[in-house]
């Protein structure tokens, strides 16, 4: 009944039904979830009203729930890695309010860390990610990007593409107590790239590009520059923007290089600002757009393009009178 109400958006009344199941339910009958429920209309004011403070008190209760590792753990899918039992997701949210602070809890990363480290304890491996995450940012307590590196590895090594690509990436450059190990970072990259992790296809795409740790081919970098730009990577939507823009490994298009020029653009890569600047400046593969360009370049400078202040400056002096009062207007908000 709680559920089917809950589901109807009748909030308040589906506060009352999880009230009188966790009173009568123990935590493997459902008690858990109850109060996991209860938290979540306390947190979002789904009830009456808003009570965070109490929404804690009963996320607390259901992520405290006993827990069997052996008949409970759930068995970690890879495609879901969201996934989560009522024990876990409880946990979670408790480590996502304390991580961020919500209304009058108090944004406490110790507290956090203590809650994701029991979401992972009882299965949730996708944790073991954001635990990494902590230690690698120095997240309220010290940097530690050996500690990251292990949590990585747990996430890792179950299959969870995020992890494998920030271990990954921390493999490839190094860190302190990390040594770099590029042909371990390549072999995580595989891994995440299988599971179409987009930042993974690009790393992989740029090492057949350029022929690091294996032969160059451009053949299949291109297939994957493709496939991390269809997945929304700025950076390789920039690489193969350019491959149809020089037309050398495939047929010059340039229409086609400033609608992937503009996607990376507007994710706010200062390459592709730069480069759809340049075509609109020269009304390649669309029409000329001088003002629009100006303010392309500009944005770019924002993010530290080291030739775009020059290119903007360079603009400036040659614009006609129409393009001028333009680019005056955009400059008064207009």
């Amino acid at each position: 009944m709680a559920f089917a109400l809950f589901g109807q958006g009748r909030y308040p009344q589906s506060l009352e039904w999880f009230r009188k199941a966790e009173q009568k339910l123990q935590s493997g009958e459902g008690g858990d979830e109850a109060a996991l429920f209860i938290g979540k209309l306390y947190l979002q004011g789904l009830g009456n009203k808003s009570d965070p403070a109490e929404g804690v008190k009963w996320l607390k209760k259901a992520a405290e729930a006993p827990f069997n590792p052996v008949l409970e753990t759930p068995v970690f899918d890879p495609s879901q890695p969201d996934r989560n039992t009522a024990v876990g997701e409880a946990a979670v949210m408790l480590g996502n309010v304390y991580r961020a602070g919500f209304g009058p809890v108090a944004r406490n990363p110790e507290e956090a860390r203590k809650w994701y480290e029991r979401a992972y304890d009882v299965g949730h491996i996708a944790a073991a990610k954001v635990i990494g995450d902590l230690y690698y940012a120095g997240t309220g307590m010290p940097r530690d990007a050996k500690k990251a590196a292990s949590w990585y590895r747990k996430g890792a090594a179950f299959g969870h593409a995020s992890a494998q690509f920030a271990l990954a990436e921390l493999l490839y450059a190094g860190d302190e107590g990390v040594p770099v190990d590029k042909k371990t970072a390549f072999t995580w990259y595989k891994a995440a790239a299988r599971a179409e992790h987009p930042g993974a296809l690009y790393a992989l795409a740029r090492a057949y590009d350029l022929g690091e740790e294996t032969a160059a081919d451009p053949k299949r970098a291109i297939v994957l520059y493709k496939g991390a730009a269809l997945l929304g990577n700025a950076a390789a939507q920039v690489a193969i923007g350019t491959y149809f823009y020089e037309g050398t490994q495939i047929a010059k298009d340039d229409a086609t290089a400033r609608k992937w020029f503009d996607a990376a653009a507007k994710q706010g890569d200062r390459d592709g600002m730069f480069n759809l600047a340049a075509m609109m400046t020269r009304g390649e593969g669309g029409p000329k757009d001088v003002p629009r360009a100006w303010a392309w370049l500009g944005e770019a400078a924002k993010r530290g393009h080291a030739s775009a202040g020059r290119a903007m400056t360079a603009l400036e002096q040659r614009m006609s009178e129409p393009e001028r009062q333009a680019v005056a207007a955009m400059r008064a908000g207009r």
